[in-house]
């Protein structure tokens, strides 16, 4: 895959030179139409410095500014395509995280240098001592001209494309070449933020073609001065001016907000379509962050916030796994979630226990034991979830349940029992799996009581529990000593509440351990309803 990678940096990179000889090329004309046919339309060709005789010395002036420009580019992006390479080879995040960060400061340098070397080319093309003798005359009237020429008609025009251009070019070359893993942070390059750009962009819409119109308006006044008959030169040339002019602002203006548009556009847009996915559901989706301005910082932090989210879902499924989710939720859902402290409730306690499980597991290897353990609370464990129980803890080989905490519900002694007859009847093939593999039955006892209790975080600041404390759950455990293999008894407090949906196959009157009167349990066959 990574070879694959590497003829794709070669070719994308090969046309960043093509991109910026292109853009030069295209401020090349315009400057050339204008110098040709717009300013020598104005000036006489008798005149002393008028361009339109030279226009063979301006074209050749042209190519070698192209040429040079074109030549400095591609030395500039020699080094960062062969650390690109060496980074798409190499698969190192490092790597590719600093070979993107370079890359994204392509368009800035390419820019900067067309910029700078039109900015040297203007003043050399105006009035280096070869050019001011030979195009100009001497005169420094059209030295000037030439000069603020080159300046306002194709100087930023050709920065702005270049960098536009290679702007949408860079990104597509680093979506495409850097993993999505490498693209999750603001890159340590060279930051333009979007208003200087909104405001360039401006500059060259609104304010620089009313320049260049006012500066031929003077100019003219100025030739209008010296030679009155220049006035119908005026007349008749300074409609073909504004119409070149407008045609210009109109390609620009629509051209550069498209760009501009695109720039600000696009991250948002793939923003919006990552919160679209987290709203669905899906947290592993990242936005790629390929600038360093306002936008990239805000893919950061919608980055960062989805890593926030992901930790926390991990957090509750990690915790869900020792406590209930129900818990879990409770804990995670406010500040104050985990302050020790209890309310008092109503709760149905169920207490499951294995029967004779100590001394079945004295003739099987310790890995087997926890094997059939591990397989009988994860058959319960999903049993009394789908019930809406809340596992307060495994004790050894049983269960705690709770039925009324931290949610209560108008029936959580039915479905207590509910959730009883089924861990019952899952028995049955739980034993089959069991005995195919020669592993020892198992047969389990059940204890259903209903009663306050104190519910909410028990122990200290350094450690602490959901859990609940109160003298109904000391009855569930005594009453589930009572119980033998495939039995479920309810204390009458249970009966009370369901009372003839219960189906009671037997009762029987028990001591239990603290308590001195005699109480009746029932054995539960099922539940109407």
């Amino acid at each position: 895959m990574k070879s694959d990678l590497i003829p794709i940096a070669k070719r994308r990179m090969a046309f960043v030179g093509i991109i910026t000889m292109v853009g030069n090329a295209v401020g090349a004309t315009v400057l050339f139409i204008y110098f040709r046919f717009i300013e020598a339309g104005l000036v006489r060709e008798s005149d002393p410095g008028a361009l339109g005789p030279q226009v063979g010395l301006f074209i050749i002036w042209l190519v070698a500014v192209i040429a040079l420009l074109s030549a400095l580019g591609l030395r500039l992006t020699a080094s960062i395509r062969g650390s690109l390479i060496q980074a798409v080879a190499s698969g190192d995040k490092k790597s590719l995280s600093d070979a993107a960060a370079r890359l994204l400061d392509v368009p800035t340098h390419m820019a900067g240098v067309t910029l700078l070397g039109w900015l040297i080319s203007g003043i050399l093309f105006s009035f280096a001592p070869p050019a001011y003798q030979v195009m100009h005359g001497g005169d420094w009237h059209s030295a000037l001209r030439a000069l603020v020429g080159t300046w306002l008609v194709a100087t930023p025009l050709t920065a702005a494309l270049i960098f536009f251009r290679l702007e949408r070019w860079i990104r597509d070359t680093v979506r495409m070449l850097i993993p999505p893993e490498a693209l999750l942070s603001v890159p340590g390059s060279f930051k333009i933020n979007v208003l200087p750009k909104m405001l360039f962009v401006s500059l060259l819409i609104g304010i620089l073609p009313m320049a260049v119109l006012s500066y031929l308006t003077l100019s003219q006044i100025h030739l209008i001065d010296a030679d009155p008959q220049s006035i119908i030169r005026f007349v008749s040339r300074m409609p073909v001016a504004v119409v070149f002019l407008l045609v210009l602002t109109v390609t620009n203006a629509v051209a550069l907000s498209m760009a501009m548009a695109w720039s600000v556009s696009k991250p948002l847009w793939e923003t919006g379509q990552a919160m679209a996915k987290i709203g669905a559901g899906d947290l592993q989706v990242t936005v790629p962050v390929v600038s360093n301005d306002e936008i990239g910082l805000m893919g950061e932090g919608f980055n960062r916030m989805v890593e926030g989210l992901r930790e926390r879902d991990l957090i509750r499924d990690t915790f869900g796994r020792y406590v209930s989710e129900e818990v879990a939720r409770e804990v995670l859902k406010s500040p104050t979630a985990t302050d020790l402290g209890g309310k008092l409730r109503t709760v149905a306690i169920l207490v499951a226990d294995l029967r004779d499980f100590t001394r079945m597991t004295a003739s099987i290897e310790p890995h087997l034991v926890l094997t059939v353990l591990n397989r009988f609370f994860g058959v319960m464990t999903d049993i009394i979830l789908r019930h809406g129980g809340t596992i307060d803890e495994f004790t050894g080989d049983g269960i705690l349940v709770f039925f009324g905490a931290p949610r209560s519900y108008q029936d959580d002694a039915r479905r207590a029992v509910a959730c009883a007859l089924e861990m019952q009847q899952a028995m049955n093939s739980l034993n089959e799996r069991n005995a195919g593999e020669g592993l020892p039955r198992l047969q389990m006892g059940v204890a259903i009581n209903v009663g306050e209790l104190i519910v909410g975080n028990i122990g200290s600041e350094e450690r602490r529990k959901y859990g609940a404390v109160g003298s109904p759950i000391n009855i569930a455990f005594r009453v589930e000593d009572q119980t033998s293999g495939g039995e479920i008894l309810v204390t009458p407090a249970v009966r009370e509440q369901l009372g003839e949906r219960l189906i009671v196959s037997a009762q029987r009157e028990v001591t239990l351990k603290g308590i001195e009167e005699l109480i009746t349990v029932c054995q539960v066959e099922g539940i109407s309803g």
